[in-house]
Order: structure tokens, then sequence, then C-alpha cells
């Protein structure tokens, strides 16, 4: 962690938090494939990496509720 902050919203402050990339974005990985689509294997594994980081933070007593 880079760094935290909190941001009021309508249902209270949220803490943010800052880390530093490790790897490309979604978007860069997705310039280099054909048609748009990331092949099924790195999606499945991107999914689960998502799935471990958001049980993390669940863990910490951190809720994700991004839209």
């Amino acid at each position: 962690m880079l760094d935290g902050f909190g941001i009021q919203g309508p249902n209270g402050t949220h803490l943010c938090i800052v880390s530093e990339p490790l790897g490309p974005s979604v978007s860069t990985m997705l310039e280099y494939t054909d048609g748009w689509q990331l092949p099924s294997d790195i999606s499945r594994r991107l999914a689960a990496q998502v799935a471990v980081g958001v049980a993390y933070l669940h863990e910490c007593g951190i809720v994700h509720g991004g839209t």
C-alpha cells in the first residue's frame, strides 16, 4: 500500500487504497489480442485474482462497493 485516503459519499466516509500496479492493465492487454477479447485462460486467472483480492479486503473489514 502506497497511500490511503478517505472520500466522503452519501453513505459516509470511504477508505481508498493506493497501490502500485502489479502488471499491465486489462485495456493494455486487450490492445495485443485479436477481436478485443482476452483468451479464456487469462480471463479465468484475472477473475481468480480479483476474487482473492476482494476476499482479502473483506477479511480486513474493508468492503468493495464499486459499480
